[in-house]
């Protein structure tokens, strides 16, 4: 693939974002956190002002350095890391359902919710967790009885933590909420979803 010449300066316009906004849904977010140890300080603050701004036009972007843009182009559009060695874990897990997973997957399968594509059991970084959506960059828990023991509890700070750092959020849900509350888990769920879009709207 081929990219276009770009004119070097800060006041250059970089029309290979218009495709990228596109086809791979590129945030202000994720640029600005990618951007954080890829250039240098003047050039991050150039880059926070553009961001500060609040509109979602990528061409008023542009980059000092070609490599560097490709670099960026590579960062935003790669996939999220994970194990290979879970891809078997996260198998068996998904034939092996608890309950209150089986109960909420009946509402987030086949882009039922507000027509956003969720994944069961997905591997991340050294992590499973529950349910997956890479659009909005939210994961899902069913957290059982067992996550009410301390030592399981701070293994969940510390997942959530990691997932965090990784630019996704996390929202927990016990399986007591999911099997006699599911209206207020749905209702929670929307609500993200809605403060993500209004975040990201164009």
């Amino acid at each position: 693939m081929r990219f276009p010449s770009i004119k070097r300066g800060v006041r250059g316009v970089c029309d290979v974002f218009d495709v990228l906004k596109v086809f791979y849904f590129i945030r202000f977010e994720a640029i600005n956190s990618i951007t954080y140890n890829l250039f240098s300080q003047e050039e991050n603050c150039l880059l926070k002002k553009k961001v500060g701004i609040g509109l979602y036009d990528l061409k008023s972007f542009s980059f000092i350095f070609e490599s560097k843009l490709i670099q960026l182009i590579q960062l935003v559009i790669m996939k999220i890391y994970y194990n290979p060695k879970l891809k078997i874990l996260a198998r068996q897990l998904r034939n092996n359902s608890t309950k209150s997973e089986i109960k909420l997957w009946t509402f987030l399968r086949r882009d039922q919710m507000y027509g956003y594509d969720f994944h069961r059991q997905k591997p991340i970084d050294e992590y499973i967790v529950d349910f997956f959506c890479n659009r909005l960059k939210l994961a899902i828990e069913c957290d059982g009885y067992s996550h009410e023991v301390l030592e399981v509890y701070e293994k969940d700070e510390l997942k959530t933590k990691r997932l965090n750092e990784l630019g996704i959020e996390v929202l927990r849900f016990s399986d007591y909420q999911i099997m006699n509350d599911i209206d207020n888990v749905l209702r929670a769920i929307e609500d993200y979803i809605i403060q993500f879009e209004n975040r990201h709207s164009i």
